[in-house]
């Protein structure tokens, strides 16, 4: 420990040192932050993408197993209820249903803003949705969800960001009067 002291004139012991490790962590923190903001603006596109790409597989593969629903009914049902969107691409994703009467549009009920119940849990036939069917897909709703938040995330990141700038100067200013007192 005195060799530490000795070598480095005693700048990571007391109240001044304290403050010295705690400069240099949020420093490092911060440029961490840095890297990961430049990072994402770099990749933000292929990011999107990939996103978009692995909802639409969930998707698909929901898809073909319409009669036994599982976790991803739940995902893909909140994600249209919440969205307000329909299939990938719209309502036409989800096709025909075959019923007695024969083949009718079909579509999961989280693609209606309103719906009978009574008629059908799962699905909202033509008839079933009482209130308007998304027409958007969620490929297009999951693309400006995505833009608008990450517009929100870089203004908070940069606000963490400035606050712990802030915090550094107040540091140092606080080491500055130390020295001089």
């Amino acid at each position: 420990s005195s060799g530490i002291n000795a070598e480095y004139g005693g700048a990571f012991s007391g109240k001044s040192g304290l403050l010295n490790v705690y400069i240099i962590v949020v420093v490092i923190v911060i440029l961490v932050e840095v890297a990961v903001a430049i990072f994402c603006v770099i990749k933000k596109d292929s990011i999107r993408d990939m996103s978009i790409s692995a909802g639409e597989d969930i998707m698909t593969a929901e898809k073909m197993n319409l009669d036994t629903p599982n976790v991803n009914t739940t995902a893909i049902n909140s994600i249209q209820y919440i969205m307000e969107c329909c299939g990938t691409t719209g309502k036409a994703f989800w096709g025909n249903k075959t019923l007695a009467s024969g083949d009718v549009p079909a579509w999961p009920t989280s693609c209606c803003s309103e719906y009978d119940s009574a008629s059908n849990e799962e699905w909202a036939f033509t008839d079933a949705c009482t209130g308007e069917v998304y027409e958007t897909g969620c490929s297009d709703a999951f693309e400006t969800n995505f833009n608008d938040i990450g517009i929100a995330l870089g203004i908070v990141m940069a606000a963490i960001i400035c606050f712990e700038i802030f915090c550094v100067i107040a540091a140092c200013c606080s080491k500055k009067n130390d020295m001089v007192a």
